[in-house]
C-alpha cells in the first residue's frame, strides 16, 4: 500500500486531504509543518509527501530540500495557495512562484490550491509506481 505524508499547517486542508486520499486507498499520515514531517520520516519513510510551501517553523521549500537529500526515493508533491509575507507584511512570492521554486528544488509535481482531487490521486499513483 502506498503511504502518503500530508504536510500542511491548515488543519482543514489536512483533514480534507487525509479523507480524500484514505478513500482512494492510500495509507495517510499528517504533519502540521516541516519539522514534524521530518520527525515522522525518521520514524517511518513514506512513498509520497504532499507538502504545503508556506508554513510556520519549517516551511515546505526547506523541507523539500531536506527530503531530496536524506530520502531521495521519496516523491514530493508541492502545493501552495498563498503568498509568503515579508517582514513588513508585503507579499514576497505568489503561489505560482513558490511552486516553480519548489520544482527547481526537487519537487516532482506541483499543484495550486484548491487542488483537483482526481489529479492529485493520479499524480500520487504515478509517482509511487516509479519506485516499484
Amino acid at each position: 500500500m502506498t503511504t502518503v505524508l500530508i504536510v500542511d499547517d491548515d488543519p482543514l486542508v489536512r483533514k480534507m486531504l487525509r479523507l480524500t486520499l484514505s478513500q482512494a486507498g492510500f495509507a495517510v499520515r499528517t504533519a502540521e509543518n516541516g519539522k514534524v514531517a521530518s520527525q515522522l520520516l525518521e520514524e517511518s519513510v513514506s512513498d509520497v509527501v504532499v507538502m504545503d510551501i508556506v508554513m510556520p517553523e519549517k516551511e515546505g521549500l526547506e523541507t523539500t530540500v531536506e527530503i531530496r537529500e536524506r530520502w531521495p526515493r521519496i516523491k514530493v508533491i508541492a502545493i501552495s495557495g498563498g503568498a509568503r509575507l515579508g517582514p513588513t507584511g508585503q507579499v514576497r512570492l505568489e503561489a505560482s512562484q513558490n511552486l516553480r521554486l519548489a520544482n527547481r528544488l526537487g519537487a516532482h509535481r506541483t499543484f495550486s490550491k484548491p487542488i483537483d482531487n482526481d489529479e492529485l490521486i493520479q499524480a500520487i499513483r504515478e509517482l509511487a509506481s516509479e519506485n516499484l
